[in-house]
């Protein structure tokens, strides 16, 4: 977490340049370059962090059934993978532990791979397997001013609905009979807002990805970085709570359990 100073060191230095007699160049080359490091700090944060859960869990040593089931899904696939090459010795263990109920030593490095890229379905993907869904849905309604991150979308747009005035000749009552007959069949959609983190990853990313390959030329002020840091800060304790609370939840079933 510390780190992300060093991320405010360069909006600092890009503000001074700010000052009568700055530099505009510097400014730009400061606030861009410290956006692509501010990502690539928070894939390392979040692959280490969840790196560091489940090297926890494996201390615990908690029985199999305790688990969450897509954490032992991925530890399938994983053990099936060294089947296919031959090295059974992995999945044989596997089977072996899950009838006894010993505990199971998972591929941390495995479970917590970001590939990388710190976008939002990579979050919700590991924090899925750890059994702690819409993470980034419930940190964004309880740090922003958002209440829903859905919208009920009618799959009936705008030009058919003209198109089915006309059919009824402009007769609306008619015309909403007609609509709800349709919808009855053709359900109106959940459409996911992009607003909360999932909006700032979604900005932030799409940013760092035309700056690092010279796509346009983004300007980002000192302020706009400072601000983006604040958040994705936020968004790391956030989830730091979520797999704390999560490791202590399982520790308690372990100890109860014996």
């Amino acid at each position: 977490m510390k780190r992300f100073d060093e991320i405010i060191l360069l909006a600092n230095m890009a503000e001074k340049n700010t000052e009568p007699g700055g530099n505009i160049t510097a400014i730009n080359a400061l606030t861009r370059s410290g956006l692509v490091l501010l990502c690539g700090y928070f894939e390392g944060f979040v692959r280490e962090m969840c790196k560091e859960f489940v090297d926890e869990l494996n201390e615990l040593e908690i029985a199999p059934s305790l688990v969450p089931i897509r954490m032992l899904s991925e530890h399938v696939v994983t053990c099936s993978d060294k089947v296919r090459n031959n090295k059974c010795q992995s999945f044989s263990d596997f089977i072996m532990n899950v009838e006894r109920s010993l505990p199971i030593q998972f591929d941390s490095d495995k479970l917590s791979s970001t590939n990388a890229n710190p976008t939002v379905d990579t979050i919700e993907r590991i924090f899925n397997v750890f059994d702690i869904p819409l993470v980034l849905d419930e940190l964004s309604i309880n740090d922003f001013d958002v209440s829903e991150m859905y919208n009920i979308e009618s799959q009936i747009g705008d030009s058919l609905r003209r198109t089915i005035l006309r059919a009824v000749d402009d007769d609306s009552v008619k015309g909403i009979d007609v609509i709800n007959i349709i919808e009855s069949r053709w359900r109106p959609k959940k459409k996911r807002r992009r607003v909360g983190y999932l909006n700032i990853i979604d900005e932030l990313l799409k940013k760092r990805n035309r700056i690092a390959h010279g796509e346009g030329f983004d300007s980002v002020t000192p302020q706009e970085l400072k601000e983006a840091t604040r958040q994705i800060t936020k968004l790391c304790d956030g989830l730091i709570s979520k797999l704390t609370a999560k490791l202590a939840e399982m520790t308690y079933q372990t100890s109860s359990e014996y």
